[in-house]
């Protein structure tokens, strides 16, 4: 076919059960010029059954030996012809004005590299009254790449002269998963970013998925994850406040206790003074030009927030209930009670130290 304007990549394993849920979501699509890459990743259940069942010229199948999502992502990203490049997940459904709003965003704002939309939650087959309702404004999503990844993976539209320009998805194992967090900072430091408010997408929680509930068997596994979404928050948060990419021992001890990373290195301290000047150093620079009332509001609770995280890693028995042999004992009880009173007055005062600051950096919005 005549290059499309989009290609959407669908990467499959093991996906029968919702498979074909998620394949015709795309199929019935407003927007009609794309081509559709399917890459079977080594699946040996009943998924290469229905995808063979497809007659859709837009179809591309590629069946392979398994080689792990980030690497089939960048074999599909190879073989893609569009100017824009859509994610779509197996399990995962596409409402049917998707591509054609996120196309007609791009469009309009030529200078953006990529654009996510919001989604709603379903557990299994049922619906919930959960969704993800994540920045739209450039701004805040750098300011939330701090802490986390505020986009929903399977929502996101990139421009394809991206990955030429910044490289694919990263297969080294210290820094994925989580592959969509690292790849969408590297484009969050170069150029805008954006989500549009509207959930286009219905986004699939199940037992195997990386969001859902942490399993004990997995404890290891689930440990090096939060590990490498430390360093890639410690990335971010030296890039807002330092310009550089090399993570300092402050910005490493951010990204370990946001992530709650145990244990710290023997020789690591957490002050969270050191914290907080890295949270005002990256928030002066972000908004620097669009500070608001609201923005306000975001950095007050992030810092409410960190601080909590804080005296959690510093006393991880914060919260526990009172039981056993040590029930009754004063001190134990004294203690909590320190630490409780502790959470909501600290916060406040780091509050108060942050905003003197911020209002001697940028200008306080009126």
């Amino acid at each position: 076919m005549i290059n499309p304007l989009i290609s959407v990549i669908l990467p499959v394993y093991f996906g029968e059960r919702y498979l074909r849920e998620s394949v015709e979501s795309i199929l019935t699509q407003t927007f009609t010029d794309f081509e559709f890459i399917i890459f079977d990743d080594g699946s040996s259940d009943g998924s290469r059954k229905i995808l063979e069942s497809y007659d859709d010229p837009r179809i591309r199948l590629v069946f392979q030996e398994n080689a792990g999502l980030p690497e089939t992502l960048n074999r599909a990203i190879a073989l893609c012809k569009g100017r824009y490049i859509a994610r779509q997940d197996h399990d995962d459904i596409s409402l049917p004005t998707r591509l054609q709003k996120q196309f007609e965003f791009l469009e309009a704002n030529s200078d953006y590299a990529m654009v996510g939309t919001g989604a709603d939650i379903w557990s299994e087959e049922s619906a919930s009254n959960r969704h993800h309702a994540h920045p739209v404004d450039c701004p805040t999503l750098r300011f939330e790449l701090l802490f986390n990844n505020p986009f929903v993976h399977s929502s996101l539209m990139f421009r394809s002269q991206v990955f030429q320009e910044l490289g694919m998805y990263s297969t080294d194992p210290a820094r994925q998963p989580p592959e969509d967090y690292e790849l969408i900072s590297r484009i969050a430091r170069r150029y805008p970013i954006a989500n549009l408010k509207e959930r286009l997408v219905i986004y699939r929680e199940t037992i195997n998925s990386m969001s859902s509930v942490i399993r004990p068997d997995a404890l290891d596994k689930n440990n090096l994850f939060k590990d490498r979404l430390a360093l890639i928050s410690a990335e971010n948060i030296e890039y807002e406040s330092q310009k550089t990419l090399r993570p300092s021992k402050a910005s490493l001890n951010f990204g370990r206790v946001i992530h709650s990373c145990r244990p710290l290195p023997a020789d690591t301290s957490v002050s969270f003074s050191a914290l907080l000047n890295s949270l005002v150093s990256a928030y002066t620079y972000i908004f620097s030009h669009s500070s608001s009332h609201a923005t306000y509001r975001l950095f007050d609770n992030r810092v409410r927030q960190t601080y909590i995280q804080y005296c959690l890693y510093d006393h991880p028995g914060l919260f526990d209930p009172l039981e056993g042999d040590h029930a009754g004992s004063l001190k134990k009880i004294f203690s909590k009670i320190v630490y409780k009173i502790r959470i909501r007055v600290m916060p406040l005062l780091y509050i108060a130290l942050a905003r003197y600051w911020l209002v001697k950096r940028i200008d306080f919005p009126g």
